[in-house]
């Protein structure tokens, strides 16, 4: 009996000593708790509001702009404008940016711009250029500019073959900037004019003092054409019909002034004219038209140079009246 007692005395002992060595009633419930207790998701960090604007363009007038327009921003490539007249930079640095715009018939404006997270609208006012073409006034009433060419940026756009010797942008006494065809060129030179375009009902005008043969070509296409052979002393105007190889001659008038004139090419439904300074000069009514086509000139080698400023081409959509400019008496 006595043996039976000790060994449930030593047992219980045991029991005590382990029962100390373990976690307590309150690590076990922390314990307990901390295995059902989720883990927290790390929390993300917003992403800023980007900078962005939306610029637009309006005349000192307060008329929008919108032809012949590109706008390059601080870490932004340069945009071309389309007819919306809205140009929208997105993820700009921020919040100061400096912004440049060039655009057809005025002056070319950089300015440094402060802007807020979002979009931010902004309308820059530009300055009338007097030496440049100015879109607004270029076509007559109703019809549609179609292109511009001035020269004032020393480039001639979408013209293939413009380089030094065989061209040049020259000063003029008020300014300006002109295209010449050198006289002395050994090989004559031709260029597309409005590059992969055809037009139909148009007006092609530009200022010019020549001394050389000048071939414009009008609504050309396959083998077909128009030509317009500008001789001054020599051909002087003569306008042609082509298919092929066969060549009809339509109309023709000695030209003989070797100063500044301005040329405008008109073609409307059946109707080829030349009119010089705002007045009718030459013409050709055709019986079976050519209705539309493409646009070039070609220079003549070594025949007397030719200088060309202020292009401009329109679609018309009604026969073409000069602008009569009223002078003062």
């Amino acid at each position: 009996m006595k043996k039976i007692f000790t060994t449930i005395l030593i047992v219980a002992f045991l029991f005590s000593t382990l029962a100390a060595c373990g976690p307590s009633e309150e690590a076990i419930a922390t314990m307990t708790a901390s295995a059902w207790t989720p883990t927290p998701k790390p929390t993300s960090t917003p992403t800023p509001v980007p900078y962005d604007v939306e610029v637009s363009l309006e005349n000192e007038d307060g008329e929008k702009i919108t032809f012949g327009v590109t706008i390059e921003a601080t870490e932004q490539e340069k945009v071309t404008m389309d007819e919306s007249g809205v140009v929208e930079m997105l993820n700009l640095p921020g919040p100061e940016i400096e912004v440049s715009i060039s655009a057809q018939g005025y002056k070319p404006l950089t300015e440094m711009v402060t802007i807020e997270r979002g979009k931010t609208p902004i309308t820059f006012t530009l300055e009338a250029d007097p030496l440049q073409v100015n879109p607004a006034t270029a076509c007559p009433e109703g019809a549609t500019l179609l292109y511009v060419e001035d020269f004032e940026d020393g480039f001639a756009q979408d013209w293939d073959g413009v380089s030094r010797p065989k061209f040049s942008f020259d000063g003029m006494e008020d300014g300006g900037t002109v295209l010449t065809f050198a006289a002395e060129n050994p090989d004559g030179a031709g260029t597309p004019i409005m590059k992969g375009a055809e037009v139909g009902n148009f007006l092609w005008e530009f200022d010019t003092v020549n001394e050389n043969d000048l071939f414009i070509h009008i609504h050309e296409k396959e083998d077909k054409k128009y030509l317009i052979r500008f001789q001054p002393g020599g051909e002087g105007f003569q306008l042609i019909k082509q298919d092929g190889s066969t060549h009809v001659g339509a109309a023709y008038r000695g030209f003989n002034v070797f100063e500044w004139v301005n040329v405008a090419i008109v073609f409307y439904e059946n109707a080829l004219e030349v009119w010089i300074d705002g007045e009718l000069y030459t013409a050709f009514d055709d019986a079976e038209p050519y209705p539309s086509g493409s646009l070039m000139m070609h220079f003549a080698p070594q025949q007397g140079a030719v200088s060309l400023d202020n292009m401009i081409i329109c679609g018309l959509s009604a026969p073409y009246e000069p602008v009569v400019e009223e002078t003062a008496e």
